[in-house]
């Protein structure tokens, strides 16, 4: 688990065992409204429909 404050550059590190990397989007739109946002995790499949 990783622990860190928006306004801070520095992560904390909780547990050292049983990692894994994520992905986080943050994204604001042209009117300047913030938008939520995502995470994502490691994934078991890949299906192939999603890539059509």
């Amino acid at each position: 688990q990783v622990l860190a404050s928006s306004k801070k550059k520095k992560a904390y590190i909780k547990t050292p065992e049983n990692r894994e990397w994520v992905l986080i989007v943050e994204a604001v739109s042209s009117t300047g409204q913030k938008l939520r946002c995502l995470v994502i995790f490691k994934g078991q499949y890949l299906q192939t429909s999603w890539l059509n």
